[in-house]
């Protein structure tokens, strides 16, 4: 924004930030569920520690009322802090998200003395307010719901909306504690000092009839609209929020045994994986079943022996990745499990990969991921990671019924009642290992379904606008390049094309952007076009190139091999758009 007044804004950066107890994410969730009802659409992201006793976390959303947000802005219109601690340790890790139009509101009692200068304190060059929101919450864990309750009034959404909004996210309390809640709420909403911020949106109401939804439970609500009938886990972050809780407040679990399934939670992943080959040995051959396995990096190293066993049987893998190394750090994000998804096991077995893109995209990649599994009988991948996962987004509703699941295919050669993976067909016997021929047929027959893939496109609806972006059409410069993301680094390099375009195009450049939800193999369409592009950038948020790789291989073309740069991150955050934009630009000009 361009001035500390905000008077009738379109977009505003809020950054909400503890590093005590305060439950700032959760409500967070609520405050953003009560500004989609009011009419406004947003996105989030979060950083908080692994352990459950507090430390600095923060909750940030990009609030508009005109249209839906992709990337966050460079700088923060709002932050609120709850203590000094976090709002210091604010402006040490992120100096660049602090402007001269950045307003600071800090949790305090007593106004400073007027000697006191916050911004050479804090060093910054900011706009300081100071709310007693401990004490609006009359010393409750409560704090963060007085700050909403404040913000709230300042953003105009009706006091009602609000506390509907609150009262639903938190039902599960008890009533004194929920009386409590909403008396926070109430007194952070009417109170009369420091007001007036100038935040005001013209909020269109058509944009009510979005739903709010992170990557976990659009991928449950996938999982559960295919009706997927067995689900094994061992909790591991960022993965065990699949079965926690639906956009609707459901639980994936419940819903699974209410329909007459099986759940089944698991001392370690190896006896996940281990129940889930038994579920689909006794009931794929009946076709009476579709099996669900939900993990992380870690997970898929234990589970990596038995998938061994699995490969002729229809099954869905999600790997929802998470920092490295090692055992990975569980509150930071990666895209680090490609190969390890195409590889994960002894011999030449190699795994489709399919990778959502978006929130959204998990409606049809939960679609898409069982087709490939049971129209050629192969576990699949599916890769998430944790922005995804816990990315909150408002979104079109997706009609479900354009998207009625198929009945699970019954598989009568599979060797359903034998350890042996390899059979005859005519009578599901397992091949003795003196018959070479006719180990040697199933082999081919098994290992040419990666190439089949290839060719073939079993995905279901796909999705044009994501694959595929020009921002200037009709231009036909000499140069031509493509960004090609994978996954949710597909939101950054969206807005990358359009800030490089703006300023390449006069310099004989065209930009584009090219994508693919199915990752491995890749389809020969998507080889074919760019072999059009002087240079490919691939950005992807791990120190080693996996996708870059992935294309290299797939291509066997060296001069195009060439061409391919990784922009690599190993920070384990995502990319920003600026990031992306100066990295290509930074190789373009040298």
């Amino acid at each position: 924004m361009s001035s500390k007044t905000l008077k009738t804004i379109v977009e505003l950066n809020f950054r909400i930030t503890d590093s005590t107890t305060n439950p700032i994410i959760s409500s967070s969730k609520a405050f953003a569920l009560a500004a989609k009802r009011y009419g406004l659409m947003s996105i989030s992201h979060s950083d908080f520690p692994s352990r459950k006793t507090g430390g600095f976390k923060w909750d940030e959303r990009q609030f508009s009322s005109h249209y839906q947000p992709r990337t966050f802005s460079e700088n923060l219109d709002v932050i609120i802090a709850l203590d000094e601690k976090s709002l210091t340790q604010q402006v040490q890790r992120y100096p660049d998200k602090f402007g001269e139009n950045t307003l600071i509101i800090l949790n305090k009692e007593d106004q400073p003395d007027s000697q006191f200068d916050p911004n050479e304190f804090y060093g910054t060059n900011s706009k300081f307010f100071y709310v007693p929101f401990s004490r609006l919450a009359a010393g409750s864990k409560n704090t963060s719901v007085s700050a909403f309750g404040y913000l709230g009034s300042e953003m105009g959404i009706p006091q009602d909306i609000l506390e509907k909004a609150f009262t639903e996210s938190f039902s599960n309390l008890p009533e004194r504690h929920l009386n409590a809640l909403k008396k926070s709420l109430s007194e952070g909403y009417n109170y009369k000092e420091q007001k007036d911020l100038g935040i005001e949106f013209e909020v269109d109401t058509e944009k009510t009839r979005r739903m709010l939804i992170d990557g976990n439970q659009a991928l449950a609500e996938a999982l559960l609209n295919w009706e997927v009938t067995n689900s094994t886990v061992y909790p591991i972050t960022p993965a065990t929020s699949i079965y926690d809780q639906t956009s609707d407040n459901l639980s994936m679990i419940d819903e699974i045994l209410a329909r007459g399934g099986v759940h089944t939670q698991t001392i370690s992943e190896i006896e996940s994986f281990g129940i889930a080959i038994g579920h689909i040995w006794g009931g794929v051959r009946n076709g009476t079943q579709r099996i669900f396995l939900g993990t992380s990096d870690p997970g898929i190293s234990l589970g990596g022996e038995l998938l061994g066993l699995v490969y002729e049987l229809p099954m869905v893998v999600a790997n929802v990745m998470r920092g490295t190394p090692s055992t990975g750090l569980p509150t930071m994000t990666s895209q680090s499990g490609l190969r390890q998804a195409i590889s994960p096991t002894h011999g030449d077995a190699r795994f489709p990969v399919i990778a959502p893109r978006t929130v959204d995209e998990m409606f049809t990649a939960v679609p898409t991921a069982y087709n490939i599994a049971e129209k050629l009988s192969i576990p699949v991948f599916l890769l998430s990671d944790r922005e995804l996962s816990i990315r909150q987004e408002t979104i079109k509703r997706p009609d479900l019924r354009k998207l009625k699941p198929t009945q699970p295919p019954k598989r009568s050669d599979l060797p359903l009642k034998y350890t042996g993976l390899l059979s005859y067909e005519d009578t599901g016997l397992p091949i003795p290992p003196h018959d070479l021929e006719a180990i040697e047929q199933t082999h081919l027959k098994m290992y040419s379904r990666i190439d089949y893939l290839r060719e073939n496109d079993l995905i279901i609806k796909p999705r044009q606008d994501l694959d595929f972006y020009d921002p200037l059409p009709g231009k036909d410069n000499e140069k031509k390049i493509a960004i090609l993301p994978w996954g949710s680094t597909w939101y950054a390099a969206r807005d990358a094309v359009d800030l490089l375009s703006e300023e390449l195009s006069d310099n004989g450049y065209d930009v584009h952007l090219i994508s693919s939800l199915q990752v491995y193999p890749l389809q020969k369409i998507l080889l074919k076009r760019i072999k059009e592009y002087d240079m490919i950038f691939v950005p992807e948020v791990n120190s080693t190139g996996q996708f870059a790789e992935v294309l290299r291989e797939e291509t066997k073309d060296y001069s195009l091999n060439q061409k391919v740069k990784s922009i690599l991150n190993h920070r384990n955050v995502m990319f920003t758009p600026e990031e992306i934009y100066n990295q290509i630009k930074g190789e373009l000009m040298s």
